[in-house]
């Protein structure tokens, strides 16, 4: 473990950060999985502080209930988020708790199955211990629960896998923390048509011709295609090819890059995750198909894919939209807390993705609605009907200071806004190129 200096460094870098409003920073990033730069000694963040006269809550202890998978095959793409949503619940404890109150985190098992996401609710709904806000990590458990926390008013908040109708009612109850598909492929769409010029492949023309590339929608982050069509079509864009592969290492991509290149296409957009993307970039390029198109993807189709790549430069040049900030911008509040939170608990580098940053969010967003409600109550028990009201209300919160701006007053209840990034073929990190646009 680190010294005393390190840890007072991360309780006073909480302390400062419990109630953040300062303005986020964009920068050049380095690859998610890479250790980032330790901040400047003369970055200090300046942040509001922390609500004053809240009531005393010491001796108490409140839970957030985090449902995910971290049994089945896919279980690994969720640890480095489970990992940051512990180390916070420790600072944040560390730093005082919740107004004296401890913030406990009770991690329940969903076994990778709606039926294991809805087994492990029932079991406590018999024993009359349902959750206050729940955090959900993986898709098949935010598709599983979201009808069980309507009817019981619990607010929940997922990752952003599911598709974008569950998130469509502005009344409901299921929350991301974390931009859906959707969102980030409009985004990157808006980018792709107002930069073609500079980024298209050698020899293509004029029209951008897309083929898409998914795990089956169970898996999350499957496009709805229609909306998708239309939007596309909307900008002058066709899309020439969907097509589903399985999300399993063994499984045939190489049938996809012929069909891709028979329908002319020359943009590629994948919502695979980890070994589905390395296993894409490592077929591409071994067909020495890498120069004929342009390659994309939401920002958690290329978390942890590092250990999948043949060659680490197979990552090179792939472009993806992100609805938070980058690990390098070691100039924002968020990153400096993350990098302190990372190194203090002595995660490994390849636990350094946006998902780590999307469990930060997470927490900080429960953390951050259970004060509203007990500086509302005065320290009263807390109600789960009022914490789904106060995340209805949010409006213009600056996530862990800098990280990127919840705003789910205007019926959105997911990010709107993301970044584009293009990874630098060279030196393998990534580069901003266009900050936090709808």
């Amino acid at each position: 473990m680190l010294g005393s200096r390190s840890r007072s460094l991360i309780l006073a870098l909480f302390a400062l950060l419990l109630a953040a409003c300062a303005p986020a920073s964009g920068a050049d990033g380095p690859r998610p999985t890479r250790t980032a730069a330790a901040p400047s000694a003369t970055a200090t963040p300046e942040p509001t502080p922390t609500p004053q006269g809240g009531p005393d809550l010491s001796g108490q202890a409140f839970t957030v209930h985090y449902f995910c998978d971290t049994s089945s095959e896919l279980a690994a793409f969720n640890f480095s988020q489970l990992w940051a949503a512990q180390d916070l619940v420790a600072a944040i404890n560390a730093a005082g708790g919740v107004f004296g109150a401890e913030l406990k985190l009770s991690v329940v098992d969903t076994e990778g199955s709606p039926e294991g996401a809805q087994s492990a609710y029932a079991r406590l709904a018999t024993r009359r211990q349902l959750p206050k806000i729940i955090i959900a990590c993986d898709v098949a458990t935010e598709l599983a629960l979201a009808p069980l926390v309507e009817d019981d008013d619990i607010p929940t908040l997922g990752p952003g896998l599911a598709p974008l109708n569950a998130y469509a009612d502005p009344g409901g109850a299921l929350f991301a923390y974390r931009a859906p598909v959707d969102v980030q492929f409009t985004g990157w769409l808006n980018y792709l048509i107002a930069n073609w010029d500079a980024i298209r492949p050698q020899g293509a023309g004029d029209q951008i011709h897309l083929a898409l590339v998914a795990w089956p929608a169970e898996q999350g982050g499957a496009l709805d295609l229609d909306a998708a069509e239309e939007y596309a079509a909307g900008l002058g864009i066709e899309i020439v090819l969907s097509s589903e592969v399985a999300a399993q290492r063994t499984a045939n991509v190489y049938d996809f890059f012929y069909a891709a290149r028979d329908a002319n296409a020359n943009v590629i957009y994948a919502t695979t995750r980890a070994f589905g993307s390395a296993e894409l970039l490592n077929a591409m390029n071994a067909l020495g198909l890498a120069e004929r198109f342009v390659f994309a993807g939401p920002d958690f189709a290329f978390d942890g894919l590092d250990a999948y790549l043949v060659d680490a430069s197979n990552l090179g040049g792939v472009f993806f939209t992100s609805s938070q900030v980058a690990w390098s911008q070691s100039d924002n509040p968020a990153v400096q807390l993350a990098i302190e939170l990372f190194a203090e608990n002595e995660r490994q580098d390849g636990d350094q993705t946006q998902a780590y940053l999307a469990g930060l969010a997470a927490v900080d967003l429960a953390r951050h609605v259970i004060e509203l409600i007990l500086l509302e109550e005065d320290g009263e028990e807390l109600d789960a009907a009022a914490l789904r009201q106060a995340l209805r209300d949010l409006e213009g919160y600056l996530v862990l200071g800098g990280l990127y701006v919840a705003d789910f007053a205007p019926n959105l209840r997911y990010p709107l806004l993301v970044q584009s990034y293009r990874i630098d073929p060279d030196s393998g990190q990534p580069i901003l190129l266009q900050d936090f646009s709808p």
